[in-house]
């Protein structure tokens, strides 16, 4: 019985820290929004336009975004079109850092405050067709290639975890661009707000009523 234990014990410890941490990605915005409820958007306007003061825009709470240049902060805010989107129109306002530092840490951060389970950016580049590094606070980390022509690249997630931001680099070789903002919490609406069981706490409950069965079936009985 305690081999049996300990096996379930093992396995759903395994199952457990496999589910830990899941995240999907979309390129749609439409499948994005079948799986998310609550979704605020922020679009960046005519009053945010402009270098942003200490490089860190604050405007959108609890969101803020901030931008490092050569290891300085360096944020602007640039219309589209406009020679700073290469006069291209990405369909939104855009933030942007200085480009071709070669500083690979150089990147716009989207602080998510304490953290969201589902949010998505527009990602664009001052040359089209470039690769674009997103890291999120998980760790995880994705490539992904700016659209040649508009509309802007959209990028999203959903996670079982909170993300607490969103990094974006053009790993020091060019300046990413990052557009309209959307967060909101995983889960389809309808389904409770993810409030199902899942298979992995099921399996947890029943490991645990295995034991506890087997325990009291092998304890031994204490003489009158």
């Amino acid at each position: 019985m305690k081999r049996l234990a300990i096996s379930l014990c093992g396995v759903a410890f395994f199952l457990a820290a496999s589910a830990h941490g899941a995240t999907v990605t979309y390129s749609d915005t439409t499948a994005f929004s079948n799986v998310t409820t609550g979704i605020t958007t922020i679009d960046f306007g005519p009053g945010d336009l402009g270098p942003v003061a200490g490089g860190i825009l604050t405007t959108y709470s609890p969101i803020t975004v901030s931008g490092t240049y050569c290891g300085s902060p360096n944020l602007s805010v640039v219309a589209s079109p406009s020679p700073e989107t290469h006069d291209i129109d990405w369909g939104t306002e855009m933030a942007r850092i200085g480009g071709g530092c070669g500083n690979a840490s150089d990147g716009i951060r989207i602080n998510l405050g304490a953290g969201f389970t589902a949010a998505a950016i527009r990602i664009a580049s001052f040359w089209e067709g470039q690769t674009v590094v997103v890291k999120l606070s998980t760790g995880d980390t994705y490539s992904v290639s700016t659209a040649n022509a508009p509309p802007a690249t959209f990028w999203g997630f959903t996670s079982d975890v909170a993300v607490t931001y969103i990094d974006v680099s053009g790993g020091g070789n060019f300046a990413p661009l990052v557009g309209q903002i959307q967060y909101g919490v995983a889960g389809a609406a309808g389904d409770g707000g993810g409030e199902t069981p899942e298979a992995m706490t099921l399996l947890l409950i029943g490991s645990g009523l295995l034991i506890f069965r087997g325990m009291k079936r092998f304890v031994p009985v204490s003489a009158a």
